[in-house]
């Protein structure tokens, strides 16, 4: 890497210390809904300034890097997390992946688990052997198995019960029926033949059990249980510690915002967590905000059985008028490496940087144009634009100066002309920044030493 002096992309260098500022505006729209207050902006009680919160600007960020720069991401709605992490495990051969192994003797679970084992991910059956690979949910897991049985199985129970009062009555029953046939097969009073059940020789229909029919699902649905319950024990294994980093490293290496944010990837099969370089802190607007809460009509009526009685329905619409928000940030380079062992040389290691020039590029890209994308993408948006993007950049991975003092030189005053703000005109004239009305300093690192700042750097880059 260049000497900072003659470096004109400091701010992407990963091996640096950096902050940045971010100012976006809002126009009519909703930066943040606060779920416990009907999704109306978030506000501050005490001051009525909005608030952004980390987790709504990494969204933004994630979104644009998926959707624009086409780079995979792992904080995602499309796949459950664990899923992710144990197709990372599986990736690489040379990492065994857990397996949970019981033996079941039970013919009638056998043979419905051999009938569905296509369709249950994981799961394999050899003879009497049952087996599962990969991250194990309990919980999870025996809800798709009785789901999938209740629903092959939804008109069983009245077949059973027919079933069960004519054998009872008269000792036999005719029905063409193969499902039902088929979950009587293998009662130990019973004789299946092709359109007809009858009870066998010498069972009398005085003593004869109806409820051995008709609690045939709900003992199934035990016995799903029970096999979960087992295969649960067996399903506790781990990756071991190295694997488990391999796994960890696999991650990074795939998901962008893994190696920028970080992630707890300690469930499932576990693979630790990351420490992400990149942190984003909660945003608040230069002035306070008023929450509106909007009534609308709309034409199309949700049920059936209203139609009749109304044309329209109500719903709501909540925003606020205008906003100026600010948001702080760190990067923080000793959370962007790796221990890696040096080729042919035995307990030799080397620091790594997995975080690279194109992740920063992508990083300041999607602050840059995320909010536009977002407010194309969202009709609560309303309008939003990125108003301002200065990243102060250090000679040094530790740093060169306090973030504090560096993000007081960015003076961001309230609006003062007498009204409401409602457009960022009301700020733009009073912002004040190192390099003002120097236009050649735009995306050109501008020196702080004379600010006192010796070693720092700033860009603007919006």
């Amino acid at each position: 890497m260049s000497d900072q002096k003659n470096d004109t992309t400091i701010y992407l260098d990963p091996t640096k210390r950096h902050e940045f500022v971010l100012l976006f505006e809002v126009r009519d729209g909703n930066p943040n809904g606060n779920p416990d207050a009907g999704n109306l902006p978030r506000v501050d009680p005490e001051t009525g300034h909005g608030i952004v919160t980390d987790v709504s600007v990494k969204r933004k960020v994630r979104d644009y890097v998926q959707r624009e720069l086409e780079t995979p991401i792992f904080i995602q709605s499309e796949f459950a997390l664990n899923s992710l992490i144990f197709k990372a495990a599986k990736e690489d051969e040379t990492i065994p992946v857990p397996r949970a192994e019981i033996k079941n003797e039970d013919e009638d679970l056998l043979k419905w688990l051999k009938k569905n084992v296509g369709d249950i991910e994981g799961l394999g059956i050899e003879e009497s052997e049952v087996f599962f690979d990969g991250e194990f949910n309990k919980k999870s897991f025996s809800k798709t198995l009785k789901d999938l049985y209740t629903q092959q199985t939804q008109g069983l129970q009245q077949l059973l019960g027919k079933a069960a009062k004519d054998l009872k009555g008269t000792g036999r029953h005719e029905s063409e029926e193969g499902e039902l046939l088929e979950a009587l097969e293998g009662h130990e009073d019973l004789d299946v033949e092709i359109g007809c059940v009858k009870l066998k020789d010498g069972v009398e229909r005085t003593t004869f059990d109806e409820k051995t029919i008709t609690d045939i699902p709900k003992n199934m649905l035990s016995k799903i249980q029970a096999f979960v319950n087992e295969l649960g024990k067996k399903a506790t294994k781990k990756l071991e510690k190295e694997d488990r980093e391999k796994v960890r490293q696999k991650i990074i290496d795939n998901y962008f915002d893994i190696r920028m944010f970080g992630a707890v990837l300690s469930t499932g099969i576990n693979a630790g967590q990351v420490r992400g370089p990149m942190q984003i802190k909660f945003g608040r607007s230069i002035d306070p905000v008023v929450p509106i809460d909007h009534s609308i009509t709309r034409c199309a009526i949700t049920r059936s059985e209203d139609l009749l009685r109304k044309e329209t329905e109500m719903a709501r619409k909540p925003n606020i008028p205008y906003g100026l928000y600010r948001v702080h940030g760190y990067y923080n380079p000793t959370l962007a490496r790796r221990k890696r062992a040096v080729e042919g040389e035995k307990n030799k290691w080397k620091w790594e940087y997995y975080v690279s020039r194109k992740d920063m590029e992508d990083f300041w890209e999607a602050l840059e144009y995320m909010y536009e994308k977002h407010s194309a993408s969202s009709a609560s948006a309303g309008e939003q634009t990125t108003r301002g993007l200065w990243v102060f950049s250090h000679e040094t991975s530790r740093g060169n100066a306090h973030a504090y003092k560096l993000f007081e030189l960015i003076k961001v005053p309230p609006c003062t002309d007498g009204n409401e703000p409602r457009d960022y005109e009301c700020y733009k004239k009073h912002i004040e920044f190192p390099g003002k009305g120097n236009s050649s300093i735009e995306k050109q690192p501008h020196s702080l030493s004379e600010y006192g700042f010796p070693g720092v750097s700033i860009t603007r880059l919006v």
